[in-house]
Formats: C-alpha cells, sequence, structure tokens
C-alpha cells in the first residue's frame, strides 16, 4: 500500500498538521504501507523532522513572498501559491509514483485542487478541522467535538464519503495510550502545572502565563514549560522561567505524554494538543491562539470539558490568574472537567485511522483478559454515545461509578472480562459474561470505528471458545434491544438460538438469545 501525505507546516500555520499526520504515517508504516510527504518550503517546513522520522519527503519551491504576515483566518493564503499552481506542482513532485491514498491536511486545499489530483491516485483522505468548504474525498477524518459532528459536511463532502469525526479519532502518538493505562483522571490537589501554547506560541500566551503563576498566590507551585527553539519571545519566557522558583523549561520533544501525566493542571491552546491532555485526563484552561481555535474550544468549554478564557487579544493576566485561583479553590469543579475530558479519546486514532485506510483481514484478532491498566479503555467504551444509546441503561457513566464496577468486577471470579485486540496489541472490544440471578450472561461491545467488518461475531466466537475452554457447561445467555438488529445477527452467526422471553428474563423488551455448550446438563440448558 502506498500513501502520499500532502501537508504544510510554518511559523506562521505552526506544526500540528504535520505532526497529526507524522503520527499517522508511523500508524499506516505498522500497517505495512509506504509513505512519503509532500511539503511546500515555507520557513519552519519541518522537512528535517519527517527525514528524521524515517520517510521521504519532497519540498515543494518557497512562496515568493513567504514572509508576508497572513491576517488570521485567511486560510488560502496559507497555501502561498494559486491553488493550481500547487496542484501541479504537487502532481510533478509524485513523478508518476502513484499512491493508493492521499492524505490531504491543509486549510488552503479544497475540492477543486482534489479533482484535479483525483486522476493521479487512489482515494483521497481528507483531514480537516473547520467544515468551512467543500471536499471531493473518500474518507474524511475531523477529530474535533461537537455535538454533531459528521452533520457539519452535509453538501461538503460526497454522499458514498464515509466520515470519521469526533475525538475518539484523535491522531496521537502511541505513548499517550500506553500512559493511560497507567493514571486515572486527577482527584487530587494541584502541585505541578504544564505550560504548553504550542512550539512557536507566536502571542507569547506563555510570558503571560508565568507572569500569573509567579503572583504570591501561586508560588508554591511546580511549573514545567515547553518552548520551540525558534519561537520569538523565547528569551523572555527563559528569562521569566529563571526568576521563577520550581520552573522548568523543557526543550521540544515528540511527546508530553510523561509531562502531562505528572501535572494537575495545563495552561495551554485549542489546538491539537486538546486531545492529548483529555486522553490523560488533564483539566486545561485553555487560550485560543489562533481564529480556527475558537470554536473548538468553546465547545470543550460548553461540554465542561475545559475552560476557555476566550482569544488570545481578549485575554489578560487578571482573567487567567481569576481562573487558576478558581479551579485551584473548587477542587470538585476540576474533578469534573477531568473526568469529562477522560472520556473523550482512548488515544488509539492513529491506529483505527491506519486499519481503516489499509485494513488487516481480522486474523489476528484474538481476545485477552481485562486488567487493572484497562479501566480507562472501558470508560471509553461505556461512554461511547452508540453504546449508551444500545444500552438498557442510557446515561453517560460517571468515572467514580465506573471505577468502582471495574475493580468489582475484575475479584468477582463469576465475571469474566476479556479485550479484544488487533496486533499489534490495539484494543478494539471488550465481552463481558458474568452471574446474574440463575443466568451468565453475555454483553459485548466493538469499537466505534471497527463496526460492520463482521468483528461482532468474532467477538462472540471467541468468548464462545474460551467459555467452553475453561470447561463451562452452564449456557449462555444474550440480550439485544429489539432495534439492534447488527447485534441480533452476530449472535445468530456466532451460534446463539434466539428463545422466546418468558417471565425469568432479566431484560424485558429484548430479544433473548441462548448458546447451550455440548456439555452442559439438562437442568443448565434452560
Amino acid at each position: 500500500m502506498r500513501v502520499a501525505v500532502r501537508a504544510d507546516a510554518s511559523t506562521r500555520i505552526g506544526s500540528g498538521h504535520v505532526m497529526r499526520c507524522l503520527t499517522l504515517a508511523q500508524a499506516l508504516r505498522e500497517q505495512g504501507a509506504e509513505v512519503r510527504f509532500i511539503c511546500r518550503d515555507h520557513p519552519g517546513h519541518m522537512g528535517d523532522r519527517i527525514k528524521l522520522a524515517g520517510l521521504p519527503v519532497s519540498l515543494l519551491r518557497a512562496p515568493p513572498d513567504s514572509r508576508r504576515p497572513i491576517p488570521d483566518g485567511d486560510y488560502a493564503a496559507w497555501l502561498g501559491v494559486p491553488i493550481d499552481t500547487d496542484a501541479a506542482e504537487t502532481i510533478s513532485a509524485l513523478d508518476g509514483w502513484r499512491p493508493d491514498w492521499l492524505v490531504v491536511d491543509h486549510y488552503g486545499l479544497d475540492r477543486a485542487w482534489e479533482q484535479v489530483l483525483r486522476p493521479h491516485v487512489g482515494a483521497i483522505l481528507v483531514i480537516d478541522d473547520l467544515a468551512n468548504r467543500a471536499h471531493d474525498c473518500d474518507l474524511l477524518l475531523d477529530q474535533n467535538d461537537h455535538p454533531k459532528p459528521a452533520a457539519r459536511y452535509d453538501g461538503l463532502v460526497p454522499a458514498a464519503c464515509r466520515r470519521l469525526c469526533g475525538p475518539g479519532y484523535a491522531l496521537l502518538r502511541s505513548e499517550y495510550a500506553a500512559t493511560r493505562r497507567q493514571i486515572g483522571p486527577r482527584d487530587g490537589p494541584v502541585a505541578r502545572v504544564l505550560v504548553y501554547y504550542g512550539a512557536t506560541d507566536p502571542t507569547n500566551e506563555t510570558a503571560r502565563a508565568l507572569r500569573v503563576l509567579s503572583q504570591p498566590a501561586f508560588r508554591h507551585l511546580l511549573v514545567d514549560v515547553v518552548l520551540g527553539v525558534n519561537a520569538p519571545h523565547r528569551d523572555e519566557v527563559v528569562s521569566l522561567a529563571t526568576a521563577r522558583p520550581g520552573t522548568t523549561v523543557h526543550e521540544p520533544r515528540p511527546s508530553l505524554a510523561d509531562l502531562m501525566a505528572r501535572a494537575d493542571l495545563a495552561l495551554g491552546a485549542g489546538g491539537a494538543t486538546t486531545w492529548e491532555r483529555c486522553c490523560l485526563g488533564l483539566p486545561a484552561i485553555v487560550t485560543a491562539v489562533a481564529a480556527n481555535q475558537g470554536p473548538l474550544a468553546t465547545a470543550l468549554a460548553e461540554g465542561g470539558r475545559a475552560v476557555f478564557l476566550g482569544c488570545h487579544d481578549s485575554v489578560t493576566d487578571d482573567c487567567l490568574s481569576e481562573a487558576v485561583r478558581d479551579l485551584l479553590a473548587v477542587p470538585a469543579k476540576r474533578e469534573a472537567i477531568a473526568q469529562a475530558a477522560f472520556a473523550l479519546t482512548d488515544g488509539w486514532g492513529a491506529a483505527k485511522v491506519a486499519e481503516i485506510v489499509v485494513p488487516s483481514d481480522g486474523h489476528d484478532l484474538a481476545l485477552r483478559p481485562a486488567e487493572v491498566g484497562d479501566m480507562a479503555q472501558y470508560y471509553f467504551w461505556v461512554n461511547d454515545p452508540s453504546v449508551r444509546a444500545q444500552a438498557f441503561e442510557t446515561e453517560p457513566v460517571p468515572w467514580p461509578t465506573h471505577r468502582a464496577w471495574f475493580r468489582r468486577a475484575l475479584d468477582r471470579a463469576s465475571c469474566h472480562m476479556h479485550v479484544l485486540e488487533l496486533k499489534p496489541h490495539v484494543p478494539v472490544g471488550q465481552v463481558r459474561i458474568e452471574q446474574k440471578g440463575e443466568e451468565d450472561v453475555i454483553d459485548y461491545s466493538v469499537d466505534a470505528a471497527m463496526r460492520g467488518r463482521g468483528w461482532g461475531t468474532r467477538i462472540l466466537v471467541l468468548a464462545r471458545q474460551v467459555w467452553d475452554g475453561i470447561g463451562q457447561s452452564r449456557a449462555l445467555h444474550g440480550y439485544v434491544k429489539a432495534g439492534n438488529v447488527a447485534s441480533q445477527r452476530a449472535f445468530v452467526a456466532a451460534g446463539f438460538t434466539e428463545r422466546p422471553l418468558d417471565s425469568l428474563d432479566s431484560e424485558p423488551g429484548s430479544l433473548h438469545y441462548v448458546y447451550v455448550p455440548e456439555n452442559t446438563r439438562e437442568t443448565d440448558r434452560r
């Protein structure tokens, strides 16, 4: 499988587009794909960073006026050349190398550009956040949090285009999913603060944060600051950090997972780092440093998943100070933000998207016993909106409730919990067999990204094999809502038999399916 990526970075655009594409590229390579980048030679193009990751990159010629200031929101100007020129130069850079997929992550490119590239590629994946222009693509990825994320693209993409929408598809490095297994949402006091407003921080929000954190009320806090070597205000930031006790300035790093795991609160921007913070349940006070960050940060705040102060030009030191003081003084508010953010993404978005672009045959699917480290993964699955809609109790599950339930379930001999994994160790579903009254009831779910591939049947078959393998002779009972046709088909395909409901059934208003092992005694066949 060949994949070409068209994305740009610059001192004006920032590094987020290229960095998330690098994360996706790594996941695609793990699926066996060959990946190449095509970027324009803007100041700060990150070509060396792409090469450092072991990926070839073709640099398109530098724009003639690359130093000209560009107003916020003028995304067409981010391209640096006319759109037809960019399309022609991209085709030239491919040099006859026909990719199976073209990944496009650029606010300055739209349907007109994609239609020119269409004859030269197999399929097109567009990564977008704005939903402000039409696309000619086969797959669209928008990792942002919106009440109806897919509906934002109604009329903007072809009818046959599959839409991967929501933070569950956030393109995060594998360190975040690994770190998430080790921690839960924060419920202790604030002792350490992470300050990161992006690699360049052109509006100098980092200096504002350090001025505020130097106030007497906050000087007891330990502070980690991350800033790029080419940030325009670096000298001022270093000076402020040096003058403040307990403050460490860190050089740019490929992952902030370790710093986020140590922190209790983050002060940052509303860009791609948002999903990294959410994945690790780190409460944040957010300032939009670019116009396109405002809607995302607003949605997060409205959902109780962050504190949003507004755009950088309206935020003052007093405003930030008051927000920090409020979160330190009200632990319940801080914990509620952490819990709401924690349920948004599990950190496996890149692996899921790579599996969709380069699908495996599913032969590597396997079950393993659930562990304590799976608590956060189960929390993400159980609060998936589609899972809640099909559950008999539809309200979201709070973290304290889930945590207490999960620990009890792991300890009970009558409860068997397993995780469905896809090589290499990517969790894609769960199954639970639990004794309820006189019945052993089986319940399962498949990650939203992996549905429609028959994996519901696969997980039920594997669960049956586990049940038989441990010598169980009792029948397994499954209950499915009447409207959940997909699960009904999965149970039948997995060898379960539909049984009429009777007065003993534990879930009225559902369909009842039963699997009876060969060695089941007649008294247990009920």
